[in-house]
């Protein structure tokens, strides 16, 4: 009888331990769930988007998602920095800030800001944003190598063709970029007047139409442009063209010369100063400079 009760005694002693050991392995999952944040708000993304978030303590991952193309997988992050929401996508230890285009041309990470909702406003900083979480960027230099690509790729001519690529201005554009369309306008009696050699290096991101409309603007050349612009300001239908594979691939190789030249948005424009490469943003009084420095060298036989 003895022996039975210490038996019976040792077995609720084993379940009262297996017990305490049930409930001290639930807390600890259930503290590490409470203390791990939640997928894709981790700095569980490349160092540089790491180092990027790390700036300030206000940085945070919202929203993280993949796309493929079949054969490798594109990590997407939607960043909160500071108020300002920026879509970065990242290959391995690499990230991309900016448009990543796909192979019909499609850019991939306005249409993804269109799906998440972010308004444009939340995408541009407030200038003590801006002054907060940005560094000084220097100026960038470029290499002749530089300039024989930008020389190289595919554009839509504008203005008068010169003999020579050193008497051209290079303007990256996006048909529906208002700012772009601001400057065509102020440019086109320049144009005219001074018989400048204008080249027009085509991006699509803001609309589903643009890439069709680069078609037709390829087409049909500036005739078609101006129509564009006059259809943007009259509302009318735009005169758009089914793209080719070889306009596609251009507008992605323009998309990745743009972050290669270290352009940040359009309209931005390039030409030749005393054999320099010179980037100009939307400032019409360096443009106007860069518009006498290629007249001048226009002029010169």
């Amino acid at each position: 009888m003895k022996l039975q009760s210490l038996r019976k005694k040792s077995f609720i002693g084993s379940l009262v331990i297996l017990a305490l050991a049930l409930l001290v392995w639930a807390v600890s999952q259930f503290n590490s769930y409470q203390t791990s944040p939640p997928s894709g708000v981790a700095n569980d993304g490349p160092p540089a988007l790491a180092t990027l978030l790390s700036s300030n303590v206000n940085n945070k991952v919202i929203q993280k998602w993949s796309v493929t193309d079949g054969s490798q997988n594109i990590t997407g992050w939607l960043v909160d920095l500071s108020g300002q929401k920026q879509i970065y996508w990242s290959i391995g230890d690499f990230v991309i800030a900016g448009g990543l285009v796909d192979a019909n041309g499609i850019n991939l990470t306005e249409q993804w800001a269109t799906t998440l909702g972010i308004s444009d406003a939340e995408r541009q900083p407030t200038q003590q944003a801006a002054q907060a979480q940005r560094a000084p960027i220097a100026q960038q230099s470029y290499s002749e190598q530089d300039w024989q690509a930008l020389s190289a790729a595919k554009y839509i001519q504008l203005g008068y063709e010169q003999g020579s690529a050193d008497k051209a201005i290079y303007v990256f554009f996006e048909p529906f970029c208002g700012a772009c369309s601001s400057l065509l306008t102020r440019l086109r009696p320049e144009i005219e007047s001074k018989k400048l050699d204008v080249r027009l290096v085509p991006l699509a991101w803001i609309s589903s139409n643009s890439v069709p409309v680069i078609q037709a603007m390829i087409d049909g050349g500036k005739d078609v442009v101006w129509k564009h612009e006059e259809a943007k300001q009259t509302k009318t239908a735009y005169v758009t063209a089914a793209p080719t594979p070889e306009t596609k691939m251009a507008i992605i190789q323009n998309s990745e010369l743009m972050g290669t030249l270290g352009i940040q948005g359009t309209p931005t424009l390039f030409y030749r100063d005393g054999g320099e490469m010179v980037k100009v943003i939307n400032n019409f009084s360096a443009i106007s400079q860069a518009i006498n420095k290629v007249n001048i060298t226009a002029s010169v036989k």
